[in-house]
Order: C-alpha cells, then structure tokens, then sequence
C-alpha cells in the first residue's frame, strides 16, 4: 500500500525548546558564560535604563541576541530577526517561548544608542571573552573571515 504525507500539524507542542540542543552544542556554554557577564555587569545595566516605562523586550534578550549574531556571524538585524522566526535553538537561548511573538529588528536601534554610549556592548563582549580565556577556550590562532584579520 502506497503511504501519503500527512499535512495536519499539531496544535499543541508538548517538547521543551532545550530538547532541541544538544548537551554538548557550543550555546550550551555560551549561555551559561553570558548570564555569568551579566551579573557581574547588573550595576551598570541598571544605571542606564528607568525602573518605569513601557514594556519592553528584556535587556538580557537583546544582549543575548547580539552575542548570537556574533557567534552566528548574522549579517543585520533584520536578518537575525527572521531566522528567530524558525530556530528552536536562538529560541532557547534567548528564552522567547516557541509561540511567543518575535520583536521587531527596529527595537535594536532604539537601544543601540543606549548601550553604545555608555560602552556596555564592548565590557558585556570583552567580559565574556576573558571568561572563555579563563575557562581555556580560546587559542592564539587566527583566521581570516570575509578578507578580515580575526584573533
């Protein structure tokens, strides 16, 4: 008998988004290594942003999500935000739940100044880099990416 592709999906999902890494992928690390950059940074986050206002996207998901755009070498927001749309992964790390609404890339923008004049994208980045330097993760090779010199 001649099988035929079903096309009903599933209203309800019943697997965690962490089933979709493995223990072993290199996000796993990551993230633990970037909450760890972030407490030690808490102070100075909370200086620069109000305790009141509207709500907004969380600041540790637009840091994480820069951090992924390094890590994943995503080319512009815009970009990043429609791969969020579909990958379990950028999902889970960034703790967007599966049916969750995706924000929009313009909500980078409208910190960016924030965050650039008060030098805390470079300490988050450079925090994390001599954590994995600590942890031995880094070597002193190179390589070249896109014609670019990269330590």
């Amino acid at each position: 008998m001649r099988e035929y592709e079903s096309r009903q999906e599933g209203l309800f999902g019943y697997v965690p988004a962490a089933a979709h890494v493995p223990a072993d992928h290199r996000l796993q690390g990551t993230w633990a290594y970037g909450e760890q950059a972030l407490r030690r940074m808490s102070r100075v986050f909370n200086r620069i942003y109000a305790d009141g206002g509207r709500q907004s996207v969380p600041r540790q998901t637009l840091r994480n999500s820069a951090l992924l755009m390094v890590l994943y070498t995503v080319r512009s927001e815009r970009l990043f935000c429609e791969m969020l749309q579909h990958n379990l992964r950028f999902r889970w790390f960034l703790a967007v739940g599966i049916d969750a609404a995706v924000f929009d890339h313009c909500t980078f923008s409208n910190n960016r100044e924030r965050l650039l004049a008060n030098w805390v994208a470079q300490r988050f980045l450079g925090m994390i880099v001599r954590i994995a330097r600590s942890k031995g993760f880094m070597s002193h090779e190179h390589f070249i990416q896109s014609g670019r010199h990269v330590d």
